[in-house]
């Protein structure tokens, strides 16, 4: 079982759609080009660092609960190999009573 999240491209993502929405809030203020490029680099580098931050959290939590799962699954997997061992001696008894039956059986019709 291999379900692996792609978080890469996560914290671009977040960085470019806030640098954008800063950008269409600069152009419609009408601000200088320099107080432009300040708030696109500061949005960029601020938005940027928290889709890492984002990224790495949602990494951890994947792992984690794929380690639970894992652990769950190989602890189904024991209990029902421990159940199956012991159907198998059920039917390992049941067979050799019956063999005992048989030989019980033979053993009573040849007295006759």
């Amino acid at each position: 079982m291999n379900n692996k999240t792609n978080t890469k491209p996560l914290p671009i993502i977040i960085c470019l759609l806030a640098s954008g929405i800063a950008c269409v809030i600069s152009i419609l203020q009408g601000v200088d080009f320099g107080v432009f490029v300040r708030r696109f680099a500061l949005t960029a580098l601020v938005f940027y660092l928290l889709g890492v931050i984002v990224r790495v959290v949602i990494d951890r939590t994947f792992k984690i609960d794929m380690e639970e799962t894992l652990q769950q699954q190989e602890q189904e997997m024991m209990e029902s190999s421990e159940t199956e061992g012991a159907v198998e001696d059920l039917s390992d008894i049941e067979a050799s009573l019956s063999d005992e039956d048989e030989e019980s059986e033979t053993e009573s019709t040849d007295e006759f």
